[in-house]
């Protein structure tokens, strides 16, 4: 995995509404679809572009800790622990799998069992400790 598909699994959950606000163009709505289709890199320029509110709380987060913008390590720390949300659902939280039908995972969050996404197909067995971003699985927790 690198920095940038990291960066663009936890923030293309975000990305219907940002076109629905016209910060995101339709063409780049779906150049975004396309580089998680086929598991490429996207530019970080495009990313940045993109994601602008992400990009810059990224970029503060490295300054801060005087660590490389694009160094994976920064990118998976940025998301997990200081990303800042400004919708319900916006923040990301560490959830435990409950069920597992298809695509459909039952987590459990706060005490209490919702469902959501699994759309990169992650492996998963129930007990598995996930990333979630609006109600999205971004990533699994390995041992």
């Amino acid at each position: 995995m690198t920095s940038e598909k990291l960066f663009l699994r936890y923030a293309f959950p975000c990305v219907e509404g940002r076109v629905m606000l016209g910060k995101i163009n339709p063409l780049d709505y779906e150049k975004l679809k396309l580089f998680l289709q086929e598991n490429s890199d996207p530019e970080q320029e495009f990313l940045s572009h993109c994601f602008e509110d992400a990009d810059g709380q990224l970029s503060a987060f490295a300054k801060k800790h005087g660590l490389e913008k694009w160094n994976l390590n920064t990118v998976t720390e940025f998301w997990r622990h200081h990303h800042v949300g400004y919708h319900d659902g916006c923040e990301v939280n560490l959830v435990t799998v409950v069920s597992i039908k298809n695509n459909f995972v039952e987590v459990c969050l706060d005490e209490k069992n919702l469902t959501v996404f699994n759309p990169y197909n992650l492996s998963l067995q129930i007990g598995d400790k996930v990333y979630l971003h609006r109600w999205t699985i971004i990533e699994k927790v390995e041992d």
